[in-house]
């Protein structure tokens, strides 16, 4: 193979498409003496020219009136030249060779990054290689941006069918691959070069908004958030008002109402909307909603052909934009004292939005992931504040509010955060609702077992909220929220309640710093004894303990059958459950809580609970080296007391002697040893006792 052959057949192609495609191309000067070329710039653009150049050849292409030299302004008595002929045919095989160059200059790239290869070299070094490609290319940017434009879209949409495979093969309008192109181009310049380039990408948004396929207009608006994040603030009165109004608006509009179209009317009266049934496109992550968004079914290549009823299938990419692209452009497009204008925008796009919000069905999953992805960034702004602070608040106290998955219990973190923090009265008035004694809440028709249930839900409120503010946020509140929970323990022994209570104090112990928790200490250890107690209790009492007589018998049958009336009748009614009240899920629920709490006091330093270590001896006993050494020793300070058993030592006594085993958790320190959401039977914690 002679040296430098592909710079050689670079040289070949460029002499030949320049002589076609050129009014006065420029010969090629070989790598030997020709003079030294410019260094290869880092964003993607020819030698020679500007971003602005540039960024007007891509606007061009939806340019109705092109003022360039391509063959559609040709006089006919010249249709018969020989050379444009050759330009005709050059031009429309001008995919091939772009697909053709690119791929040389992604291995040249990447063998340029492998310095072991450079034996590779002998066909023409890296850079003198991509200097030729860059100085074939530029040319024809220039004198058939369209052309050009058209070409790097249609490679742009194969190359990324062959890295992405799909099940069946879609054709995606020219537009909506160019404006891709586009939208990753402008991710690469500056703000100043977008600036320079105002009024043509003014005229691409405006061309644009005549186009009603919902994937044009997700990519005019990425293009708008690229151009507000990038590009400093319009001075200009009348350039701020076409801006918001003329481009922002509508693009949000467009977007809303393809948003919208997953919705229907419940009544016919009233404007109640509801999530039509039926599979929604998932989007899980970014990457995924890049190709969810450009990817489209049309039976043709344009997108004339295309009906409104449609839209439905892109609800989800219109939230999934909704969500990345509004609260940037709004708050760049509202500035100082118009901010507060924004909030009829806000409200319509709130109406159409709490409908997902509420429907936690599993074919809603995308939809309502979207919905809080949207709702979690626009909270960020104070200024929204009127615009979802009613649907937020009335979402927390929807009773279905946990069903949802970790990444949108990650947004419902930041959202909450926002609808307490902002307002100071916010939170108080979660607390009146979170009072056992309500104004106006006697419901004659309501049962016990009911009651119960919503009180559990709103202490389960209550923790999510602490837990998604930051340290001591709430630390004034601490009274308040210590007399909520005094008020729960005041009614009878409910398992349920209870074990929400053990939640509360699980997350206050790691949201307060310890000297603002320290009234509260007495209430835990207490609250925990008994729970403990009464797990000892329950091992004590298997059924054919029942077979006895005597008065211990007639004390625990009392006792057990109290705990059995607070019970749900239908459960206890089973036959299967027998009298084993601690078998109700309820029950377990509750042991497997203050199993938690004690699994997170002993995970978590000591100068972080200070004064749980006064109280460490009842439950877990002395420090190892303490409890070895005495026990090396064998001896006692008062041998004629007897020896206290800490709490889980006679728990794990009573079930091993139950049921033998030898299983440990892994202990690691400073991690918790229990992750599981709930138990079947209290056999499963006899690993952690």
């Amino acid at each position: 193979m002679p040296p430098d052959y592909l710079i050689t057949l670079i040289e070949g192609l460029t002499t030949l498409c320049h002589y076609c495609l050129l009014e006065c191309p420029s010969p090629v000067l070989s790598p030997l003496n020709q003079p030294p070329l410019p260094p290869v710039p880092s964003q993607p653009y020819a030698p020679g020219t500007t971003a602005s150049q540039i960024i007007s050849n891509l606007i061009h292409v939806f340019s109705t009136s092109s003022n360039q030299k391509d063959l559609s302004g040709r006089d006919s008595s010249t249709s018969f030249d020989p050379i444009l002929a050759a330009r005709r045919v050059l031009l429309s095989n001008l995919p091939r060779v772009i697909s053709s160059i690119t791929s040389v200059f992604r291995i040249v790239t990447e063998v340029d990054k492998q310095n072991h290869h450079r034996e590779w070299w002998i066909m023409g070094t890296p850079k003198i290689v991509k200097q030729h490609i860059l100085s074939f290319l530029s040319p024809i940017s220039l004198n058939h941006g369209s052309n050009f434009m058209a070409a790097i879209a249609v490679v742009w949409h194969e190359n990324r069918n062959t890295m992405i495979p799909q099940i069946r093969k879609n054709k995606v309008a020219i537009e909506v691959n160019t404006l891709q192109f586009f939208l990753a181009y402008i991710q690469q310049t500056s703000g100043s070069q977008l600036i320079e380039t105002w009024q043509a990408l003014l005229g691409l948004w405006k061309d644009g908004l005549q186009i009603t396929y919902p994937l044009v207009q997700f990519h005019l608006l990425g293009i708008l958030h690229e151009f507000v994040l990038r590009s400093p603030l319009l001075e200009d009165k009348k350039s701020q008002k076409i801006f918001r109004f003329d481009i922002a608006h509508k693009l949000i509009e467009a977007c809303s109402t393809v948003a919208c179209d997953s919705l229907e009317q419940t009544t016919w009266l009233w404007r109640n909307l509801a999530v039509r049934p039926g599979p929604q496109s998932d989007i899980s992550s970014r990457d995924d909603e890049v190709e969810s968004i450009v990817s489209g079914d049309i039976s043709d290549g344009s997108i004339s052909s295309l009906s409104a009823h449609n839209n439905a299938q892109y609800s989800v990419q219109a939230l999934c934009c909704l969500a990345e692209f509004l609260a940037p452009v709004l708050d760049f497009v509202y500035v100082g004292e118009e901010k507060e204008k924004v909030i009829p925008l806000l409200s319509n796009i709130m109406h159409y939005a709490t409908p997902y919000l509420k429907n936690h069905s599993a074919h809603n999953i995308p939809s309502f992931r979207a919905c809080c992805q949207l709702l979690a960034n626009i909270s960020g702004y104070q200024h929204t504040r009127k615009a979802w602070k009613k649907e937020a608040f009335e979402l927390l106290l929807d009773t279905s509010f946990f069903q949802m998955s970790s990444t949108c219990i990650g947004y419902w973190r930041s959202i909450i955060d926002h609808l307490m923090t902002h307002d100071k009265t916010t939170f108080r008035d979660f607390m009146s609702r979170v009072s056992v004694t309500q104004p106006g809440s006697l419901n004659i028709f309501g049962s016990k077992e009911q009651e119960y249930e919503q009180r559990a839900q709103l202490l389960k409120r209550l923790a999510f909220v602490i837990f998604c503010s930051e340290i001591d946020q709430y630390q004034k509140y601490m009274p308040d929220i210590q007399e909520r929970l005094t008020e729960s323990l005041r009614m009878s022994h409910i398992p349920i309640v209870q074990a929400h209570i053990f939640l509360c104090f699980r997350v206050l112990l790691v949201r307060m710093t310890s000297h603002h928790v320290t009234s509260l200490w007495p209430v835990i250890i207490t609250e925990m004894v008994q729970v403990f107690t009464q797990i000892e209790y329950d091992l004590c009492t298997d059924s054919e303990e029942f077979s006895g007589d005597g008065v211990g018998l007639r004390k625990v049958t009392s006792s057990h059958l109290r705990r059995i009336s607070t019970l749900d009748s239908s459960w206890v009614m089973n036959s299967g459950n027998g009298l084993n009240a601690h078998n109700h899920p309820a029950w377990l629920h509750l042991y497997l809580s203050v199993c938690k709490l004690l699994d997170m006091t002993v995970a978590l330093p000591a100068n972080v609970l200070p004064q749980f270590q006064m109280y460490r001896w009842a439950f877990i006993g002395d420090s190892p080296p303490l409890s070895s050494e005495y026990s090396d020793r064998g001896e006692n300070k008062y041998p004629d007391s007897p020896e206290f058993v800490p709490h889980i030592k006679r728990l794990a006594n009573l079930l091993n002697k139950k049921l033998p085993s030898d299983e440990r958790l892994p202990f690691n320190p400073g991690q918790l040893l229990l992750s599981m959401p709930n138990i079947n039977s209290i056999v499963q914690l006899q690993p952690f006792f």
